[in-house]
This record gives structure tokens, sequence and C-alpha cells, in this order.
């Protein structure tokens, strides 16, 4: 079982660390360059299609991040996996009250500062997942 949730736990996490940086640096940058009339839309769709690659994925992450935290693995102890699962529940946290708000708000129109605020937190998400993954990868590796 030790080897199902290690592979769970570093895949999910690399996953998601690919995912944030492309949001971050190619489609949230994007939006400012969507054209007003059908922002809302354009918005939702991209909405709709990110949610059904990443839902999974991070349901996966947290699942594994839970089981090591109750039963801790070798290549991770209990203090790691604590750690690691604050990391994910702020990022969690993040996502719930900065990102999903903004989102909300450009379901309805194109917002410019709501963009401009959608990237700038979502710098936040993109830097504790890749500290989060790497730090995953220095554990195993060790």
């Amino acid at each position: 079982m030790q080897e199902i949730v290690s592979i769970a736990l570093v895949s999910s996490a690399l996953f998601m660390t690919g995912v944030i940086w492309i949001v971050q640096i190619a489609v949230y940058p994007a939006l400012r360059w969507f054209e007003r009339e059908g922002f809302a839309k354009r918005h939702d769709l991209y909405r709709n299609r990110i949610a059904a690659i990443v839902t999974v994925p991070m349901f996966i992450e947290l699942a594994a991040s839970i089981y090591i935290t109750v039963l801790p693995i070798d290549a991770i102890g209990p203090d790691h996996a604590v750690a690691l699962l604050l990391v994910l529940v702020a990022i969690w946290s993040s996502t719930i009250l900065i990102q999903v708000p903004l989102h909300e708000r450009l379901s309805s129109e194109k917002d410019e500062v709501a963009i401009d605020s959608l990237v700038a937190g979502n710098w936040l998400r993109t830097i504790l997942w890749t500290l989060r993954s790497i730090w995953i990868l220095v554990l195993f590796a060790v």
C-alpha cells in the first residue's frame, strides 16, 4: 500500500505543479486579451474544462496527504506528513477563499481588476505547489 500511496502523492503533486505553472504563466494572463463581448462564456468554458482536468488529481493529492499523515510511510515521517498536509490546506484555502470568488466575478463580465487579482493571488498557490513538490521529491530521494 505504501508504494501506491507514494506514487499517488508524487504524481498528483507534480501534475498539479505543472498545471498551476501553465495557468499562472499562460492562461490567467491571456484572460486580459479576451474581448469583453463573450468573455463570460469563454471564461466559463475554461472553468469547466480546467475543473475536469484538476478535480481528480487534487482529491488524489488530498487523500494521499491525509493517508500519510494518519499512517506515515517510510519515505516521509510524521512531522513532514503533517507539514505537507498543512501546505496543501493553505493551497486549498487560497483556492476557495481567493481564486473562486474572483472566478465568480469573471463569470458575469470581464473585469480587469479581477483578472489582475487572479494573476497576483495565484502566485501563492504556484509557489506553494512548487515548494511542496520539491519537498516531496527531496524526501523520496533521501
